[in-house]
């Protein structure tokens, strides 16, 4: 639902979502000969887990401004995206905060639209939601660009150890849409990004006999 003032110029609308994963394995710990509390073998145990549980709220501010908070609600609650936006002109608009950077077509996709249950592991080496700066706009119908500058130590996905910050920017074009067909689909993107990605070692236990 939104609430919304008589002149329109402001507005808050609750978001969240929900999504329950339950796995089921015909092959246990025990048939492994491995150890319960081991990683590995654990993992093929049966498993209900709460992949995601996010609420938050979003609108606009004196009409110029947007404005979008959410929440992760599982475990230890963590803020998942926090901006702002002056978003007066379509073609420039200038965002703030924790958002998703403009690098990655499968990250920049909705965790409600993603053809699998999970991201593919390649997707891990992008950035994802950080906290920047961000440039953005349509300069017109079918065009987009983004540019940002963001900080790579804020979240789980460290991807520079340096703590320096990171540029990355996007820009698409849909042919589609620039023609006004609406039962086509021709989009063609370009995106880069200039940071260090840094990966950590893990071990597990196992004994043997």
């Amino acid at each position: 639902f939104i609430l919304e003032s008589a002149n329109e110029a402001n507005s808050i609308q609750l978001t969240g979502r929900m999504h329950l994963d339950y796995r089921s394995s015909s092959v246990g710990p025990d048939d492994t000969g491995g150890r319960a509390d081991d990683k590995d073998t654990s993992s093929l145990a049966d498993q209900f887990e709460l992949r995601r549980a996010r609420l938050g709220v979003k609108g606009k501010l004196a009409k110029d401004f947007k404005y979008e908070v959410v929440a992760n609600l599982p475990g230890t609650a963590t803020v998942d995206v926090a901006f702002a936006d002056w978003a007066k002109y379509e073609p420039f608009q200038i965002r703030a905060g924790k958002f998703k950077q403009p690098f990655g077509l499968e990250e920049l996709i909705s965790s409600n639209n993603i053809t699998m249950m999970e991201r593919s592991y390649l997707d891990q080496t992008v950035p994802g939601k950080k906290q920047g700066l961000q440039i953005m706009g349509t300069p017109r119908t079918g065009m987009t660009y983004a540019g940002s500058i963001f900080q790579n130590n804020d979240t789980e996905r460290d991807i520079s150890a340096d703590g320096k910050s990171s540029l990355a920017g996007r820009a698409t074009l849909n042919f589609a849409e620039i023609m006004g067909n609406k039962e086509m689909v021709m989009h063609v993107g370009l995106a880069g990004l200039d940071s260090t990605y840094a990966i950590g070692t893990s071990s597990t236990s196992q004994t043997s006999s």
